[in-house]
């Protein structure tokens, strides 16, 4: 016992001692520091858009619309300031770890934010939003194919807690994750309150967004629960017996970009989220 404890705390160790200046700034921002404040505090436009290049040269755009999820839409203003999704030149940046998309008829969501870095990632983990905005403005009309939202960090049965939420379960905090909706999902989403603050043009999701590498499949910590890979059309078999798909629980505890690197070599990153001229 004692000597998995040492390994623990040696693992804990390397992961601090690898810490660049710039994710120490993100940890401390995540916990609210006062150096981060005026960041974390600069208020969101009415719109605004952030253009995402990917590290194999395309681009897509997020048009933002505040109203339709403010907590959201401060968020992600936020994160774009402190350019949360970047490579720095050396290190990739966000990885797209979750691409929902068998062919064009049957796709859902392509997910990201995570920087793969474990010690950053867990601190804005804990650092969740609260949606208290009703799931569907009306002018967002819902998780429509192409509008941006943020995955889940929490979610909850108590219906007192999430007052627009219509589904057994309800999405209630969000911290880094994002996605973007493949297919109109508002049938199932917007019934869990999962609130989008913004979209993709279509002719941008066709050029790009829909070709992010897609062959991992559903996220391992999903298809390994008992009876739901074999029933999961995005659930990718490996061939040993298990799944395809990226094990989130391990890249934000433990492994970090370099168990992607290995593991997952054709996964899409993000290459730099820019706030444009015009939105500043």
């Amino acid at each position: 016992m004692l000597s998995n404890r040492l390994h623990a705390f040696a693992a804990i160790a390397a992961l601090a001692a690898a810490l660049t200046p710039r994710d120490e700034f993100l940890i401390s921002c995540a916990e609210e520091s006062a150096d981060c404040a005026p960041i974390l505090g600069a208020p969101a436009p009415e719109t605004f858009d952030v253009r995402f290049d990917l590290a194999g040269g395309s681009s897509y755009t997020v048009h933002v619309v505040s109203a339709w999820a403010p907590p959201m839409a401060q968020r992600f203003y936020a994160l774009a300031l402190l350019h949360y999704f970047d490579g720095d030149g050396v290190a990739v940046g966000a990885p797209f770890y979750r691409v929902l998309r068998t062919n064009s008829s049957h796709s859902f969501v392509t997910q990201f934010g995570y920087r793969g870095v474990p010690a950053v990632d867990s601190a804005w983990i804990s650092s969740l939003t609260v949606n208290v905005t009703a799931p569907v403005a009306p002018a967002s009309g819902g998780n429509r194919r192409g509008t941006v939202a943020f995955g889940t960090g929490e979610i909850t049965r108590d219906a007192s807690r999430t007052p627009y939420c219509t589904a057994p379960e309800c999405s209630l905090g969000f911290s880094v994750e994002l996605f973007v909706n493949l297919a109109d999902n508002s049938a199932k989403l917007d019934p869990m309150a999962f609130s989008p603050f913004g979209y993709v043009d279509e002719a941008e999701m066709v050029a790009v967004v829909d070709p992010i590498f897609s062959g991992y499949g559903e996220l391992l910590d999903i298809c390994s629960q008992p009876g739901v890979g074999a029933s999961d059309a995005y659930c990718v078999p490996d061939g040993s017996g298990s799944w395809k798909g990226v094990n989130l629980t391990h890249l934000t505890s433990s492994g970090g970009v370099s168990y992607l690197e290995q593991g997952f070599p054709l996964l899409d990153y993000v290459a730099k989220a820019t706030l444009l001229p015009s939105s500043v």
